[in-house]
């Protein structure tokens, strides 16, 4: 909560290190071989949207994928407009056989909170077996209510009253 509150009070306390790094160099790779493995189209997306119904979210998507013809990806299947998120992983931890770790869950269903868009695809490049994965992440609006009450709560009670929440010592 420390770092979200400064990073919403514009004192981004996280530079960057060697994995941020080259998690950014990797971005347009892995793109490209979703692009190819998928057989879609990946738009870049230049800049940050804003939720219009609540203004205090905000999302900075990796890519919009345009699917005329359907998906699938494990069980899942999708069409029409998504998102894509990218991950770079050293060893894959969290990465099951239909299971992505929750933060990348969780970020992946505040993005479609903010943008209305009804799913996504997540991609993670494992450095250590130099594999690519692709998963299926669909809106689950029950889940978007309750992580947008908890951001309107921490919006409301720390950022807007500059209340400075205590370290969580991570």
């Amino acid at each position: 909560p420390l770092v979200v509150y400064m990073q919403k009070k514009g004192e981004d306390v996280f530079e960057g290190n060697a994995a941020t790094k080259w998690g950014h160099i990797l971005e347009d790779p892995v793109r490209q071989e979703t692009e190819k493995e998928l057989g879609v189209h990946i738009e870049e997306v230049p800049g940050m949207f804003t939720s219009t119904i609540y203004p205090f979210l905000n999302a900075n998507l990796d890519g919009l994928i345009l699917s005329e013809t359907p998906i699938t990806i494990g069980n899942d299947t999708v069409d029409g407009l998504g998102g894509h998120e990218i991950k770079t992983s050293a060893k894959g931890d969290g990465f099951g056989v239909d299971e992505v770790p929750d933060s990348y869950y969780c970020q992946v269903q505040h993005y479609m909170a903010v943008t209305g868009l009804p799913w996504f695809i997540l991609t993670v490049f494992i450095l250590s077996s130099k594999e690519g994965r692709h998963y299926i992440i669909k809106a689950n609006p029950d889940f978007q209510e309750k992580l947008i009450n908890s951001e309107r709560e921490f919006w409301e009670n720390f950022v807007l009253t500059d209340t400075i929440p205590a370290p969580s010592g991570t």
